[in-house]
């Protein structure tokens, strides 16, 4: 199984997404074994500053709605408009089958998730991602029932959106004001725009970029772990393998059995992390939740001890530049974990 399908799926069943969709019905073609949408998938932003060449925004600015912990980006598909979940965690595009059925033609796999059987999957491609005028041609994609995710919360979901979709731009998450920025950069990293002002930066730590997901290290009890930044995670994770050292800074508040979309289930914890460190920067108190990350670190190709979500991502404003794999973070005043 290709390790981007694998882990899209395990990271489905082990978080809750949703987000609010309509039912597009744009045409498809085929081609081999793969499907492919000769659609362009349009995302509106507001283009904040244009360049002399092309009229190509240097920036772009799009409203991020909320769904409780989720993050919102609205698109557009042949005329119909949805949203998908803002997922740094996903390594590529995923459709919600539910609404694109008719491109499940190509190239199936079954998958599986960390408890139990998920489904099939088809990959496909979109002819053009469309940032506010920031374009992208011959877009990979899978199709795949994210329906069970859709009942856990009563709403809908068009599919999921990571940072595949933004190679080489720096990419700013302003949770606090429900906003996302774009920034297009020189062959040095730098921002072409020289109009939007940086912001001030409490911390700043070089990121690992593999297989366009990030990784941070982290240090809990003096150890230094492999933290994935996932904004499709509504809570940060710890994995229940770390040592006694480690899990004896957690103060554990509650446990319950987590259901997957198989028969299987698990049990997982849930605590405070009392003694994490990023950057040299002591974020105590943050809420985690502790189960099994196994069948992530497999499917990442990459050693995993945690995750960081919502309750991560809410505390302040991050800029991740994926050209020169640098992660900045300006704290909110008065943000709590």
């Amino acid at each position: 199984m290709k390790p981007r399908v694998f882990l899209l799926l395990v990271f489905l069943v082990i978080l809750s997404f949703r987000a609010f969709c309509s039912d597009p019905s744009p045409e498809v073609s085929s081609e081999g074994l793969e499907s492919f949408i000769s659609k362009t998938l349009f995302i509106d932003g507001f283009a904040v500053t244009e360049s002399s060449l092309g009229g190509i925004p240097l920036v772009v600015t799009i409203p991020l709605k909320r769904a409780g912990k989720l993050f919102m980006i609205e698109a557009t598909i042949d005329k119909e408009t949805g949203n998908f979940l803002f997922d740094t965690g996903s390594q590529h595009l995923l459709l919600n089958s539910i609404y694109f059925r008719k491109y499940m033609t190509g190239n199936v796999i079954s998958a599986g998730g960390s408890t139990g059987a998920v489904g099939k999957v088809t990959q496909t491609r979109i002819r053009q991602l469309d940032i506010s005028g920031i374009k992208n041609d011959n877009i990979a994609a899978d199709i795949a029932d994210l329906g069970h995710l859709e009942n856990r919360r009563g709403v809908k979901i068009f599919g999921l959106f990571g940072f595949a979709m933004m190679k080489n731009m720096e990419v700013v998450i302003d949770a606090p004001h429900s906003q996302l920025r774009i920034y297009r950069l020189d062959r040095n990293g730098r921002r072409l725009s020289t109009t939007d002002t940086e912001f001030r930066t409490d911390l700043t730590q070089k990121a690992e970029l593999y297989n366009d997901v990030i990784f941070l290290q982290a240090t809990i009890a003096g150890k230094a772990l492999c933290f994935c930044f996932d904004t499709g995670a509504e809570s940060n994770v710890l994995s229940n393998w770390l040592p006694k050292k480690i899990m004896s800074t957690v103060t554990i508040t509650s446990q319950s059995n987590m259901n997957g979309v198989g028969t299987a289930s698990e049990d997982v914890l849930y605590g405070k992390l009392n003694d994490f460190t990023l950057s040299s920067h002591s974020m105590p108190g943050m809420p985690v939740i502790i189960t099994s990350l196994e069948n992530m670190s497999e499917a990442f190709d990459h050693n995993l001890d945690g995750m960081l979500g919502f309750d991560f991502l809410n505390q302040g404003i991050i800029s991740v530049n994926l050209m020169t794999k640098e992660f900045r973070m300006a704290f909110t005043k008065g943000a709590k974990p």
